[in-house]
């Protein structure tokens, strides 16, 4: 444990120390240069969280999210405690416009593989 006197415990304070000497002054707001911060200072900043966002080529799809799952997620999920997020996102344009039977067999995989939002619309 560092033992060190603070002269600015309002930084301290600021920045999340949590000795008693600084939880004191943040309550009292005085200062009281005889009190010792024995936490060595603020604690360091952690990353403790990560996001992502790539756009796949559907021609390459398979090896693309392939790659994905192998090089981030699986390295991600492998942390004991880690919660993980995946949400996949589909927008396709087509300016001739679906037929009936791409319509009805892609909504019906949609609700078969349980997407929360899916649907088509005039564009």
């Amino acid at each position: 444990m560092v033992r060190r006197t603070a002269t600015r415990w309002e930084d301290y304070t600021r920045q999340g120390c949590t000795c008693q000497a600084c939880v004191a002054f943040a309550r009292a707001q005085s200062a009281h240069s005889q009190d010792e911060c024995t936490c060595g200072g603020p604690p360091e900043k952690v990353l403790s969280r990560y996001y992502g966002r790539v756009e796949i080529d559907p021609q390459r799809v398979n090896k693309d999210m392939g790659l994905i799952v192998e090089e981030v997620i699986e390295r991600l999920t492998s942390q004991i405690g880690c919660e993980v997020e995946i949400t996949l996102e589909i927008n396709a344009n087509w300016s001739e416009g679906f037929d009936e039977s791409t319509i009805r067999t892609i909504s019906e995989n949609s609700r078969t593989l349980k997407f929360e939002h899916y649907g088509f619309e005039e564009g």
